[in-house]
């Protein structure tokens, strides 16, 4: 008779020792010492096993089995490496961090991991990663969200042009963005190229209409596309000269703003050399966005 259950059933990696069994024989009495047992049981190793328990009163023999089941029902893990989500600035590269995974039975299953989708760091989004591994008996998996962010402004390429109104005759001189302007870069994204730079601002370190400046206002005037601006030849005669700022400005895909400025002087005089700047006292803002 058999000690236990049968079939049995043992949890992989758990301890295992035979239940062993009981013999009697109407003559021999009990024999129970003389049982030899047959076959072996891996507990480390998920199978069906088969022990064979056999006895002899010396005239006849008897015997009968045991199944023993080494089952895994515990799944593996996974761990990801990394942060997650993850963010990543846009063109500059991605590499995946990776993840470990183990399991109670299988052991290190970090080699089996299969890694599904891709990341292209070089478009703004939202990517998803999905990592899976097998121990045999059960598959799992784990996801890992990438975004491929852009957090930096484009840059406004300029000439180095810095004009000098001359004589202070009071009269207009129109300025287009692109007489300053030769290009825009960006780190991710196409921002328009010149045509997307807008003026945003125009400041003058010399108030509007201020003493001695021949009694003119509307010194600034930006146009309604904010890709011109008009600039009085003006300057106050104590003064140590006017100088126009103007600010200008792009965006990118991203909502990111670039900016730069330029300068636009009016001298004291032809003799003194070029107007110093004292910081803006009248502002004009472009409308356009």
């Amino acid at each position: 008779m058999l000690n236990g259950a049968n079939p049995m059933t043992v949890e992989c990696h758990g301890s295992f020792a035979v239940p062993g069994a009981t013999a009697s024989d109407g003559c021999a009495g009990d024999l129970t010492s003389s049982i030899v047992v047959t076959g072996s049981v891996n507990p480390n190793v998920v199978g069906s096993y088969l022990l064979t328990y056999s006895v002899s009163d010396g005239t006849n023999s008897a015997s009968t089995n045991r199944t023993v089941n080494v089952v895994d029902s515990s799944a593996p893990t996974i761990t990801l490496n990394g942060a997650n989500p993850m963010t990543v600035e846009c063109h500059t590269g991605f590499t995946d961090p990776g993840a470990t995974a183990s399991d109670a039975c299988a052991g290190n299953l970090t080699g089996s991991i299969v890694v599904t989708g891709s990341v292209n760091p070089n478009v703004v989004g939202t990517y998803v990663l999905t990592y899976k591994v097998s121990d045999g008996s059960h598959m799992v998996s784990t996801t890992r969200t990438v975004m491929v962010v852009d957090t930096t402004a484009p840059v406004i390429m300029l000439n180095g042009y810095a004009p000098s109104l001359w004589p202070p005759n009071h009269d207009y001189h129109t300025f287009r963005v692109r007489d300053f302007v030769t290009g825009v870069s960006d780190s991710c994204t196409n921002c328009g190229g010149v045509r997307a730079v807008v003026i945003a601002k125009v400041t003058s370190d010399e108030p509007e209409n201020g003493a001695g400046d021949g009694d003119t206002t509307r010194d600034i005037v930006i146009g309604p596309h904010c890709h011109r601006v008009k600039l009085r030849a003006e300057r106050q005669d104590g003064g140590n000269g006017r100088v126009y700022t103007i600010t200008f400005k792009v965006r990118d895909a991203a909502g990111n703003v670039g900016t730069a400025t330029a300068k636009v002087k009016v001298p004291k005089n032809n003799a003194n050399g070029p107007a110093v700047d004292d910081g803006p006292r009248y502002t004009v803002l472009g409308s356009c966005p």
